[in-house]
């Protein structure tokens, strides 16, 4: 069953009020004598015309100027960023009345989860609703740009605080404050949650209208989307208020879970918004079948799976895109998307990718599934995640993606009718290429596949979920180190499958390396994703994600135990784990070696002749206890490292050899002992006394290198190694085990390799996303940098959607720290739009051209069967009016279809090309408009109630439908038609207004 949710324009309700007011007029006239009616109504159409032409009047110079008024809105939209490369300049439209760095987000956070739309001059600066953190999908309609949100960033809020062990949400909260500088969005400030958003926005103004939001009760985290047939789709997921109780919507839009669906915006309809395929069922009007997908989304969260889907392609007029259930990921498809679920159809499975589709939160990239498809060489080309736990490698990164091709014969709605084979991936199985394409590539979970000059270019994509998850819960820095070193390629295949390496280092399968001359990672190891490609203007643009801003302080934070450390700091550290040994050995294993060794063997009997029953001492004897322990370890250190007392002897200083606690660390074990924490006297094992020792004497013999180890790092990471090597050796006391864990085990030896190969990256990188221009032009491939610091701002960490309009090339930005952003620069070239003709099987029709930009003629012809004549065109989509078989091409995809009617037997039915009636093409000389009768404009404007011409099975009946109000920004606009129609108005009434009021005159005399 279809859903639906119609945006219902804001002017409808005022127009029925009015309406009803003036029948009540009308009701009381009526009781009234026939002479007092007519002397009424002359007094009330005297006044009303009197007041009418004054209003005319006023109204008149305003609509004169309303053309200069629409100029100054669109002028009005001043962009104060701006950025520059390549011979590009962009302009941020986005809040466009304040700089980089400041909050965003597109809309306005107005509190209590709501936003509101932002309008330049009128909005105040600074309220940017910094958790729409990425523009995630988008599509256009003219001068409108359709964008949906990503709420909260990369979840990296959500990791920390429900996944860290032995950390509050608020203590993990402070941490990454600290962290990141207080710039990391980590929640609205009011403490609630706004969700993702539907926005559309006028490229050319600015101006935008909220079509789905937390107000509207559909919350949508739509992943990518087309135009077919002048209706928009957007794939992904949504959560709502209707099927999700508070705690339920928290956690979903905090871990972004959601129902997999599929939705339609029409454009021509008001922005009539559709779901249209809704994998579960959760939101059928039937309470059965809704609890019975509710149960399954339950089980699909218990299950850990990633609910959204991505994949979305337009094949030959056939929708298809990715989907899941509780069965797994798997692909549908249909030929009319409009008719709602019925409409689609299973075409391919788990089984049909040979099981291979990862979609679970811990798998290759949280779970992919399916996550690309497109159509290539008439055959459809599917990237599918295969990386889980169970294929991961020593390195630490999962199995790479692979590619399927699948090959259609019959109706492609049909699963039958396709064949599934593998490209890219089990080369045992029958696939041409290895996982990745290249087996030195290990990082690449994913794909993105784009075409351009009659090849498919497919730009890779590391598993930067994994490496996050993996050095944020696990200490491992190794699958982030691995990412950073292999970063991003560059392929490109054409029709025969055959694959070259575009932008990439030399390897085995690619010795010379990429044609381009780039190497990989466009010259930037920190670039991670080939987010987002497009052809625009002759050129294949590529967007990153480059991860310099994220991973500098997490890099700090989880490794800062060690890699940060000073000199100093390592030898507090020292310290304090001998006193704490000192405080553990028993009086057996202590006096008697002290006394042996000339030490002050009183002493030590006074500290150690204690035993593990004297636990839970008062204070003031834990810290006799404590201080004691800090003379024998000083005592012990000079005895056993006696090499450190000679070094100092030279210099006169003997500093090295005494050990000492801070304030800090003399309380804290002053706590364990009397908390009974730490047990005095209950280590009685001499040779294990001896091995701990002997393990804090090379613990301190490393305070020299320390300062070394970020930079070369290779002699501090030889006695590291070997360091490790004996700490396996020896069963170190429970009580003692995390404190050495945290020097020792916690930063292992690989994890520290793995910092020292990725640092160079860190040190020289710039922040923010890259874009590269790449043109294929007299058989040399070429790629040029546009910016590569996010447009000078270093938060904008990714490049997430192109979007092409007839006049400008729009952007939109990933920035999980101040929200997304929205980037445009003008286009130098004109955009061609199609043209679709058809006939209804009773003649042919067709257009003297199948492309054409904004403004250009368009003619028509058509030559009916015999017996028929051309009744009229009726517009599809597109909203073009056809006047004379021709018509002015708008600036979006057009399809008319030509309608014939049978002739009268006298007619003769010539079967000659004709034109409908009188030249026009329907009475009263409009276009018949198969979407709602030619009445709109197109952009989401109010159509009116006349005829909709639907097409087929579009728009079934819908039952409790549900209502979103369009929020959007007023402005002012007349055509120069209007304008002379306000002034030709404005003299009638005036006319007629005097005749009304000299007829009153008359009346009264």
């Amino acid at each position: 069953m279809v859903r639906n949710s119609h945006v219902e324009d804001s002017s409808a309700p005022v127009k029925r009020r009015d309406d009803h007011a003036i029948r009540s007029e009308k009701g009381r006239a009526d009781r009234g004598t026939s002479g007092a009616r007519a002397h009424a109504i002359r007094r009330v159409a005297g006044t009303f015309a009197a007041i009418t032409a004054a209003l005319a009047m006023m109204i008149a110079p305003a609509a004169s100027a309303a053309p200069a008024a629409t100029k100054t809105g669109a002028s009005a939209l001043s962009p104060v960023a701006t950025y520059t490369g390549d011979g590009m300049t962009f302009s941020k439209i986005s809040h466009a009345g304040s700089g980089v760095e400041t909050n965003d987000g597109i809309v306005d956070y107005a509190g209590k989860g709501l936003v509101r739309p932002y309008e330049q001059g009128v909005s105040q600066e600074g309220n940017g609703s910094r958790g729409q953190s990425y523009s995630y999908a988008s599509a256009v309609y003219g001068d409108w740009v359709y964008i949906n949100t990503m709420y909260g960033g990369l979840g990296i809020a959500n990791i920390l605080n429900y996944s860290v062990p032995g950390m509050s949400a608020e203590a993990m909260k402070a941490a990454m404050d600290t962290m990141y500088n207080g710039n990391l969005y980590m929640g609205e400030p009011d403490g609630m949650q706004a969700g993702g958003i539907l926005v559309k926005v006028n490229v050319k103004t600015g101006e935008m209208k909220i079509l789905m939001s937390r107000e509207t009760g559909v919350m949508p985290t739509f992943r990518d989307a087309l135009v077919l047939n002048g209706k928009i789709y957007f794939v992904g997921m949504i959560v709502d208020t209707t099927h999700l109780n508070q705690k339920e919507l928290a956690t979903a839009l905090a871990r972004q879970n959601g129902f997999p669906v599929i939705y339609q915006i029409d454009p021509e309809d008001n922005d009539r918004i559709t779901c249209v395929y809704d994998a579960l069922g959760i939101l059928s009007d039937d309470k059965a079948t809704s609890e019975a997908g509710k149960t399954r989304y339950d089980k699909l969260i218990a299950d850990n799976v990633f609910t959204s889907t991505r994949a979305i392609a337009d094949f030959n007029g056939t929708l298809i895109a990715g989907a899941l259930d509780n069965d797994g990921v798997f692909l549908t498809a249909s030929k009319d998307p409009s008719a709602g679920k019925d409409s689609f159809k299973t075409i391919a499975t788990m089984e049909d990718f040979g099981g291979e589709p990862a979609w679970h939160r811990t798998d290759v990239n949280g779970g992919g599934g399916i996550y690309q498809a497109i159509e290539y060489n008439g055959q459809l080309y599917v990237v599918v995640c295969t990386g889980t736990p169970a294929n991961q490698n020593a390195q630490g990164t999962k199995r790479a993606f692979s590619i399927w091709r699948g090959t259609v014969n019959g109706d492609p709605t049909e699963r039958s009718s396709w064949t599934w084979s593998r490209v890219v991936g089990d080369t045992a199985k029958g696939a041409r290429y290895t996982y990745g394409i290249d087996p030195s590539r290990i990082s690449a979970g994913a794909a993105t596949l784009v075409k351009y000059n009659g090849h498919l270019y497919i730009g890779d994509y590391n598993d930067v979920s994994s490496a996050l998850q993996g050095f944020v819960l696990q200490k491992n820095f190794t699958t982030q180190a691995t990412n950073l070193e292999q970063s991003i390629n560059l392929y490109r295949m054409d029709a025969d499958e055959n694959i070259e390496l575009v932008v990439g280092d030399p390897t085995d399968m690619f010795p010379k390396g990429g044609i381009s001359g780039t190497g990989t990672g466009y010259g930037s190891h920190m670039n991670q994703y080939t987010w987002q490609a497009t052809v625009y203007e002759g050129k294949l643009y590529i967007g990153t994600m480059d991860t310099t801003t994220l991973l500098e302080p997490i890099a700090q934070f989880t490794n800062g135990d060690l890699i940060h450390m000073t000199p100093d700091e390592w030898k507090k550290q020292i310290n304090y784990l001998r006193v704490f040994l000192e405080l553990l050995i028993k009086d057996a294993a202590n006096s008697g070696k002290d006394a042996a060794n000339g030490g002050d063997a009183s002493g030590a009997a006074m500290f150690s002749a204690r035993s593990a029953d004297s636990a839970n001492t008062d204070s003031g004897a834990a810290a006799d206890l404590v201080a004691s322990a800090v003379t024998q370890a000083s005592d012990r250190k000079k005895q056993t490292m006696p090499q450190t007392l000679s070094l100092d002897s030279k210099s006169g200083k003997d500093s090295a050899t005494k050990v000492s606690l801070t304030d800090d660390q003399t309380t804290e074990l002053v706590k364990g002992i009397t908390d009974g924490d730490i047990v005095p006297g209950s280590l009685d094992d001499t040779a294990l006394t001896d091995q701990i020792n002997d393990l804090n004497n090379q613990l301190n013999a490393l305070d020299s290198l320390i300062g070394a180890k970020a930079s070369d790092g290779a002699q501090f990471r030889d006695a590291y190694a070997q360091l490790l090597d004996e700490y396996a050796k020896i069963t170190v006391p429970d009580n003692l085990k995390p404190l050495y864990d945290m020097l020792l085990k916690l930063t292992t030896k690989e994890n520290l390799q793995a910092y020292a190969k990725s640092v160079k990256y860190l040190k020289t990188s710039k922040r923010g996303f890259d874009l590269y221009a790449v043109s294929d032009k007299d058989g040399k491939v070429n790629v040029e940098t546009v910016t590569n610091n996010g447009f000078g701002d270093r938060y904008n960490h990714g490049l997430r959607i192109f979007a092409k309009t007839s006049d400008y090339l729009l952007i939109g930005t990933a920035n999980p720290f101040y929200g997304t952003q929205l980037w445009r620069t003008p286009n130098t070239q004109k955009v061609k739009y199609a043209i679709t003709v058809n006939d209804d099987g009773n003649g042919t029709a067709s257009a003297d051209v199948t492309t054409a930009a904004q403004g250009e003629r368009v003619t028509l012809a058509a030559k009916p069967n015999d017996g028929y004549r051309l009744k009229e065109w009726k517009v599809l989509y597109g909203g073009v009016d056809v006047k004379d078989n021709a018509f002015a091409m708008t600036n979006k995809d057009v399809a008319i279809q030509a309608v014939f009617e049978k002739t009268d037997a006298s007619d003769g039915g010539s079967g000659e090309p004709n034109q409908p009636g009188d030249g026009t093409d329907q009475p009263g000389g409009e276009t018949t408009d198969g979407g709602n009768g030619g009445k709109t404009d197109g952009n989401g404007g109010n159509a009116t109630a006349a005829t909709q011409n639907a097409q087929p099975n579009a728009n079934k009946t819908i039952k409790n439908p549900q209502t979103t109000s369009a929020k959007k920004t007023n402005r002012l606009s007349a055509t120069g038609t209007a304008v002379a129609g306000v002034g030709v108005f404005a003299a009638f009434a005036l006319i007629v207004g005097s005749a009304f009021v000299i007829n009153c005159r008359r009346a009264r005399r």
